[in-house]
């Protein structure tokens, strides 16, 4: 990856990240938690005081120091596809499967497309995926994590 490429990258995810953070800053936020007995919570962020969907998969009392996107290495053949997985650790080693909360790209150059953590290969070479999860809960706390893709003829 040339510089020009990942000064690109770099600037469009801080940009993500200033929009998702002056979002919630300008926006008043209703947060609804149900506590059941001994069990794990999970709130509802939103802008609309009655909405009890949670969109999120993450427990409330969770909070990730770092994420893992899964395999790190892997090979395939031009025309199939890979499944990636991302875990969020917390600081005791414990781990939850936040997948459906990371947003994955793939180099330039790379051509293929994604169908949520699915990749679809298009071009022969060494490519390299990323995966950016912002927390849900006040969006301006993001993780990333990467890892490497080859594609054989």
């Amino acid at each position: 990856m040339n510089v020009r490429t990942l000064l690109t990258s770099l600037s469009t995810v801080l940009i993500i990240i200033l929009l998702v953070c002056n979002s919630c800053s300008e926006s008043s936020q209703t947060i609804t938690s149900t506590l059941p007995s001994m069990s794990t919570s999970f709130i509802t962020q939103s802008n609309n005081a009655n909405t009890t969907h949670n969109p999120h998969s993450i427990p409330l009392h969770f909070k990730p120091v770092y994420i893992e996107i899964l395999p790190d290495i892997s090979k395939i053949i031009v025309g199939d596809n890979q499944l990636y997985t991302t875990l969020a650790y917390d600081v005791n080693g414990e781990s939850i499967d936040i997948t459906s909360e990371t947003d994955f790209s793939i180099e330039d150059g790379a051509n293929g497309s994604w169908v949520f953590n699915n990749y679809i290969s298009e071009n022969i070479g060494t490519w390299r995926v990323s995966g950016l999860y912002i927390d849900p809960y006040d969006g301006c706390e993001w993780w990333s994590d990467s890892a490497t893709l080859i594609v054989e003829k």
